[in-house]
């Protein structure tokens, strides 16, 4: 299943959605092993903000918050390899 405008759906129809004339595999559409993600929306991502405990500015953007969410994730992972060394 892929993801496209917020919606599920089959291979040939996000194809089809997204315009690509050239028939790839889902192996090939997916690159560096990331399937592409569901949006989220400001709510969502506030609510995960505050249930790992991080301060924000309400009035902050969602692009601000998604920066602060990518950074939370990728400082969580780095720690989680640090401690994988010990």
């Amino acid at each position: 299943m892929y993801s496209v405008n917020g919606r599920y759906v089959s291979a040939a129809e996000a194809r089809r959605l997204r315009g690509l004339d050239k028939k790839e595999t889902p192996a090939e559409e997916i690159q560096d092993g990331e399937a592409e993600q569901p949006k989220k929306t400001k709510k969502e991502i506030v609510d995960e903000l505050t249930a790992k405990g991080l301060e924000f500015d309400p009035k902050a953007k969602k692009e601000e918050l998604e920066t602060l969410l990518s950074a939370a994730l990728a400082a969580e992972v780095e720690a989680d390899a640090e401690e994988a060394k010990v």
